[in-house]
């Protein structure tokens, strides 16, 4: 019955699209647009009949009885593996030791207080994924971010630190800056913006994904957008030629639920079906969908041990959800803490003096603790501190791995100034705010005096 209706749902709006197309009154490109919705819709409820064939015909049981009984078993475990079955590694050894990574057909939940960087922890994930299985990606892969909650330019101004290493207050002040450029009118000026912003981009985003896959950001409006939207945007890549490998959402606490009654809807219930269906769709188009939410006020007291009873609004998050990492920021401890130095350092005698970090650096990096509370696999709850850069928005897994970035960040730093210097905006862009004119006086590391700008 279901699927007859939905037959008859897209019979409907083709007839539809035929009807039109005598209507001369319709402009062309009218008709078109009418045509490519209506064959995107079929094709959305091409996957909905498919979700009910999957169930019919997929291998539900294993039978073992005869040495030709295990021969069928192989063959579809080998199918299996090569058509369905993925794992990513991504770079934080709690997660790739424990859990073995992020696997295919699987939800994955980062839940933490809020403003406690879970956006940033997942967009550091999917940096990651990408970089560390490039032998097994194309460009014709796709990884999509979608963001409910924050505008598309500051997901991109996130992204742009997160993937580039680049200082987040200079990026920051360059949006700024373009604003007022493309409020001018100045088409020489637009010029060398244009130059910088696309050098900026080239020189993060797409030194991760050039040659290796393809990564969209899209925005919707929270509290519209739902599972069966996001499968009609698979499908629509799908349409166009790539091969979606990963979705990552932020966050669920603003996506809906459009299959409950509206008489008996309740966020309880709502928020554990969006879940739900998010699990289904990982396992439909056998990919890790990564996804966000917020916990309780409970877990903003720094002395109450990470679990999942600090999940915020329903526990049916954590009942239909396969993996789930709590994350906190611990601004009551510093990276020399005893607890926090024996997770991040390699060596126990490192001291504050040998980690030999310039305090402009140094007051904005925090202890990140990570622990997964679910897990198909694995030990009980194991956890870790990371170390996480609100310089560059980066979480690290280890202290070696942060002060290499670090001394690369001096470098685009300076990089960045000089390009912002010879389009002849550097006058109009307070960087002094930036770095401290007192630490950087004389232009140590490489790092031009800025008092000049």
């Amino acid at each position: 019955y279901n699927q007859l209706k939905q037959i008859k749902r897209s019979i409907t709006n083709l007839d539809q699209v035929k009807s039109d197309t005598y209507k001369n009154e319709i402009p062309v490109l009218n008709l078109i647009k009418s045509y490519k919705d209506a064959i995107l819709d079929a094709y959305n409820g091409l996957s909905n009949l498919k979700v009910l064939d999957k169930h019919e015909q997929s291998t539900d049981y294993l039978l073992f009885n005869n040495p030709q009984s295990v021969e069928t078993v192989i063959e579809h475990i080998t199918t299996f593996f090569s058509t369905k079955y993925s794992i990513y590694k991504t770079g934080y050894e709690l997660l790739d030791t424990q859990i073995s990574g992020i696997e295919s057909s699987t939800v994955t939940i980062i839940t933490g207080p809020s403003n406690h960087a879970k956006s940033l922890f997942m967009l550091n994930i999917l940096r990651n994924m990408i970089i560390g299985n490039k032998d097994q990606l194309t460009e014709s892969d796709l990884f999509l971010v979608i963001t409910l909650e924050d505008d598309i330019n500051k997901l991109l101004r996130r992204i742009l630190s997160v993937f580039g290493n680049n200082d987040t207050k200079i990026i920051k002040r360059l949006f700024v800056k373009a604003s007022e450029i493309l409020r001018e009118n100045s088409e020489a000026n637009t010029q060398q913006l244009e130059k910088i912003l696309h050098s900026v981009i080239t020189k993060s985003i797409i030194k991760i994904t050039d040659k290796t896959c393809t990564l969209v950001i899209k925005h919707c409006n929270e509290n519209s957008f739902s599972v069966d939207d996001l499968r009609k945007l698979i499908d629509k890549h799908k349409m166009e030629g790539y091969n979606v490998k990963c979705v990552a959402i932020d966050y669920i606490d603003c996506m809906i639920a459009n299959n409950l009654k509206h008489g008996t809807y309740n966020d309880y219930d709502a928020q554990g079906q969006i879940v739900q269906d998010l699990r289904l769709a990982s396992r439909l188009y056998s990919i890790p969908i990564l996804t966000i939410t917020q916990n309780n006020k409970g877990a903003e007291n720094m002395l109450q041990a990470m679990n999942n009873s600090l999940i915020g609004d329903s526990y049916k998050k954590v009942r239909f959800s396969d993996t789930i990492l709590m994350i906190r920021q611990r601004e009551d401890c510093d990276m020399m803490t005893d607890f926090v130095k024996k997770d991040i350092f390699k060596s126990e005698n490192t001291s504050v003096l040998s980690a030999n970090i310039p305090d402009i650096y140094y007051k904005d990096i925090v202890p990140f603790e990570v622990c997964i509370t679910k897990a198909k696999e694995g030990s009980r709850a194991p956890s870790k501190f990371h170390l996480f850069s609100r310089t560059n928005l980066r979480i690290y897994d280890q202290f070696n791995m942060l002060k290499d970035d670090l001394d690369e960040i001096e470098k685009n730093s300076k990089d960045l100034i000089q390009e912002i210097e010879i389009a002849g905006f550097g006058g109009d862009i307070p960087l002094i705010e930036i770095f401290s004119e007192d630490e950087y006086s004389d232009g140590p590391s490489g790092l031009p005096d800025l008092s000049v700008i």
